[in-house]
């Protein structure tokens, strides 16, 4: 995973807030030779003592905390507009809107039809950008 492969090779000092100096509160094993526990971004990791460099990414398990988990990322509100980009030259797009009793589009944007709605399209983005009519 491409989350674990950055916590490779980052320092982690010894004296760092981020060693844990108690690995049997956390239930994991002692630490092999030559190496120490740290937790960095949500994950145990294995650190060597003499490099400081982080060795390896231990699995995530039931047991391990989650308060220092990094938050993913935010889902898009539901805005209920489609989420597909439309080109203006799209087969979706509306030539004539005068066909449909539709006032003509504002400057920067078109109309398309979008998943059984007429939807007003922004040209720059090619991203609907308000629902006309549904169904």
């Amino acid at each position: 995973m491409l989350a674990e492969a950055t916590l490779l090779n980052r320092r982690v000092p010894a004296t760092s807030t981020a060693v844990v100096t108690s690995p049997e509160s956390f239930i994991l094993p002692p630490a092999p030779a030559g190496q120490y526990y740290a937790r960095i971004e949500g994950r145990f990791v294995l650190v060597d003592r003499a490099s400081e460099l982080v060795t390896g990414v231990l699995p995530i398990q039931p047991t391990d905390p989650t308060a220092d988990v990094p938050a993913g990322p935010r889902p898009m509100p539901p805005s209920g507009l489609p989420l597909r980009r439309v080109s203006p030259g799209s087969v979706l797009a509306i030539d004539d809107p005068t066909v449909l009793a539709l006032p003509a589009a504002p400057a920067g944007q078109f109309y398309a039809r979008v998943e059984d709605r007429i939807v007003l399209v922004d040209a720059r983005t090619e991203v609907p950008v308000r629902v006309v009519r549904d169904r």
